[in-house]
């Protein structure tokens, strides 16, 4: 019985990682070579905030265990929470590469792409994630009774497995028994949100809805209903008398420095200025899509008159491209 490392482990699984922390320094000198302390040395330091300390033990891991698809998952969601995007995209496409079902990687790299405003990408990874999650639990299921099922080809040239119109309950069952399902699909519904399609985010918003557990406790879904539920609104983005603010009505007199429109605010509001999903358009000039807050840009991407790329808007703090 090794009492160290069994302790360091018992403390990691009773998520005491900054205890676990003074015990994995001692473990990883007398086995350097072994890549999972170096992966729970990993996960300690993330799991304490220490991200770049976290991504220094994930590479010495996947150095000793490139083959780890794990350790590039890990890797990947300790690069995206330094919003390092790219190396986090790039970290969890090996992760994929090595495990073309790893349903943690797809989800992560939708995520990332949501953070960064790509909501046309963030789908596209959720989607084949949700995929993913579906064929496991009909594969397990006809596997138990058949060991040799009938093979189709989905839309990406792979094999999946076709189950029958008397499995589809048991396929239900399966799918609400973990939140996996729940959760995949709200993220779909948020993407197809910010992509202006609602009458599919609502249909994905019901569907989470519908697959959640009994018991577990996940709001989203219903937080996300309730949004759409809100009335858009149009409100004028301009100055009147001198002063900027957002008006109901356009400006329909002269034009001038203290009397104008600089552009439109269509989405939801709270308290007379843009807060929620929105758009702002300056016309012939750029547009801003995401969310707002107290009337501000708060987690957006803002695009030129040709559609280009400009700015993203992360939690109000605007990164130039």
């Amino acid at each position: 019985m090794n009492e160290p490392r069994d302790l360091a482990f018992g403390l990691i699984k009773q998520q005491k990682f900054a205890e676990a922390l003074e015990l994995l320094p001692s473990l990883i000198e007398s086995k350097p070579d072994n890549s999972n302390l170096h992966f729970l040395m990993g996960q300690c330091l993330r799991f304490t905030e220490k991200i770049p300390e976290a991504i220094n033990c994930y590479i010495k891991a996947i150095n000793i265990s490139p083959n780890a698809p794990e350790n590039f998952l890990a890797l990947g969601i300790a690069y995206q929470l330094n919003e390092n995007f790219e190396q986090a995209i790039d970290a969890l496409k090996k992760a994929i590469e090595l495990d073309s079902n790893y349903f943690s990687a797809y989800n992560s790299i939708g995520l990332t792409y949501r953070i960064i405003g790509n909501f046309k990408e963030a789908l596209h990874w959720y989607s084949r994630g949700k995929e993913i999650v579906v064929n496991e639990v009909v594969d397990r299921l006809l596997k138990e009774e058949n060991p040799d099922p009938e093979n189709q080809i989905n839309d990406y040239g792979e094999k999946v497995l076709y189950a029958p119109p008397e499995h589809l309950e048991k396929v239900h069952e399966h799918l609400k028994s973990d939140p996996i399902y729940a959760i995949i699909s709200n993220n779909i519904g948020v993407c197809l949100m910010e992509l202006g399609d609602k009458d599919s985010a609502l249909e994905q918003f019901k569907e989470s809805i519908e697959f959640i557990p009994d018991g577990y406790n996940y709001p989203d879904p219903y937080e996300h209903l309730e949004s759409m539920r809100v009335e858009i609104v149009f409100l004028y983005v301009g100055v009147r008398n001198d002063e900027f603010g957002f008006y109901k009505e356009e400006w329909k007199g002269v034009k001038s420095k203290k009397n104008r429109d600089h552009g439109i605010y269509e989405g939801m509001i709270k308290n007379g200025l843009p807060s929620g999903q929105g758009t702002y358009t300056i016309p012939e000039m750029e547009k801003i899509i995401g969310e707002f807050k107290e009337g501000k840009p708060w987690n957006g991407t803002g695009y030129d008159k040709n559609g280009n790329i400009t700015a993203r808007f992360v939690n109000g703090e605007i990164i130039e491209q």
